[in-house]
């Protein structure tokens, strides 16, 4: 692969980043998912990566024996690693190595044609194999930004959560660590941004003697998880083994706020959405109320449902929004929206 094809393949990838997140009204310009992506592979910056993919390996011409002893590049890049410089004999012996600091040579000589040549060695990292009792955790450059954050987090006094606190420092131009910042919430954003993806599925499911049973829309992570999700929709999950899919994916969909705000404004959703929160409160209390013996206290606790419910819906859509994201998960809240309101389409697709 080119260097110029490596490159352009980061910036393809830095690019597919941006726009994703600019479908969930996330600004996160190319050149900051290029910083990302240098991050999460270890480089303090963009620049430095580029440095490493742009750098020319020279390929030297391959080695034969007539042209006489190897040339240093030819020597390291041969294909037996331990050999004569000479004649490429592997019938070879070494001396002990001694060591200088952070380079190392062994004299070595050839049993075949009594070439003797000294090889050199030079430090190129370690590999930590054991902390020591005490030993401070070995940190990637994002870890440690984080951390720097958390320190300054925690010695600011502030009620904020610790992401909302590095929200607003990153959009303070005045923050002390506004770069640190900004590049938290990117990795923050992709990272809610992809949690937030699962699959969505046209699927048609029939009995095994081909007799039709239902069709529509449902989601999964899977086909085989939508595939068991949409048979316990439509009331068949008893019989799923037995069962005849005829499957569509229709691509990846985003169970973010913003996403499921949009699809259920498109879909103009008002006074059903308020039906639903008051159904799925109650849904979450049903084990309590009925482990209660006395109809009074369970009449209470059925009470305080309907005005939790009541003071979610005051809130808004948004409100609404978030109240099932924390009781449903991302599959779950898609399928039910789907068929609780029958809604038309899908959240945002990628």
């Amino acid at each position: 692969m080119t260097q110029n094809k490596k490159v352009e393949q980061v910036k393809a990838a830095a690019k597919r980043m941006s726009e994703r997140c600019a479908m969930m009204g996330i600004e996160l310009a190319q050149g900051q998912a290029l910083e990302m992506l240098a991050a999460e592979r270890g480089f303090e910056n963009w620049h430095a990566y580029l440095a490493e993919l742009t750098t020319p390996a020279s390929k030297p011409r391959k080695w034969k024996k007539m042209d006489g002893a190897m040339t240093v590049e030819q020597y390291l890049t041969h294909r037996k690693p331990n050999c004569c410089p000479r004649c490429g004999s592997e019938d070879i012996e070494g001396d002990e190595v001694n060591i200088d600091g952070r380079t190392a040579t062994q004299e070595c000589g050839c049993n075949e044609c009594e070439t003797v040549w000294e090889d050199k060695y030079q430090l190129s990292g370690y590999a930590l194999l054991s902390d020591g009792l005490g030993a401070e955790p070995i940190l990637t450059i994002a870890e440690k930004e984080e951390k720097e954050l958390e320190e300054a987090w925690e010695g600011s006094g502030i009620s904020l959560s610790f992401p909302d606190w590095v929200r607003e420092a990153a959009n303070d131009q005045n923050h002390v660590l506004l770069d640190t910042a900004k590049r938290y919430v990117e990795r923050l954003n992709a990272k809610l941004l992809l949690d937030s993806s699962t699959n969505a599925y046209e699927m048609a499911v029939y009995h095994s003697d081909g007799r039709f049973i239902a069709k529509g829309t449902t989601f999964g992570d899977n086909q085989g998880d939508a595939q068991a999700a949409f048979a316990e929709t439509v009331g068949v999950r008893a019989d799923y083994m037995s069962l005849q899919f005829v499957v569509e994916k229709l691509g990846i969909v985003w169970a973010t706020p913003e996403a499921l705000e949009a699809w259920l404004r498109r879909n103009r959703v008002s006074d059903a959405l308020d039906d639903l929160i008051y159904d799925a409160v109650q849904a979450q209390g049903l084990p309590v109320v009925n482990e209660e013996g006395s109809a009074h206290v369970q009449q209470a606790l059925l009470d305080d449902a309907d005005a939790q419910a009541a003071n979610i819906n005051n809130g808004g859509m948004s409100a609404q929004i978030e109240y099932l994201l924390a009781v449903y998960s991302k599959g779950e809240l898609l399928r039910l929206l789907k068929t609780a309101l029958d809604l038309q389409g899908t959240p945002k697709q990628a």
